[in-house]
């Protein structure tokens, strides 16, 4: 199976956001931080569950979804994104990666 270009590309931002996220000098402790792709559970598991949910709702292939990257806020996991045709959405996920709800934008 071919990863098209744009899929690549968001997959490999996922990478160094999760790895360049452990390095900030910010104190966790602070309520407005939010954390990227390092703080969650399993970034690459929520990305895949968001993109099959988001494909079975827009009824369209896998390969027509595209997502940005996993924002964590206020004890949950956000994984923003959109179909070919431009309608945008919001997988969120629990403290722990469950996925709870996509949300049409």
């Amino acid at each position: 199976m071919m990863i098209s270009p744009t899929r690549g590309a968001a997959v490999l931002l996922l990478v160094a956001v999760s790895l360049t996220g452990c390095s900030a000098d910010r104190p966790a402790s602070d309520p407005h931080h939010r954390h990227h792709a390092a703080a969650s559970p399993r970034p690459f598991a929520m990305t895949q569950l968001c993109i099959d949910e988001a494909s079975h709702r827009y009824n369209t292939d896998r390969r027509g979804i595209n997502v940005a990257d996993i924002e964590s806020f206020q004890r949950s996991y956000e994984l923003r994104g959109n179909t070919l045709r431009d309608e945008g959405f919001t997988c969120t996920f629990d403290e722990k990666g469950a996925f709870l709800h996509l949300s049409m934008r």
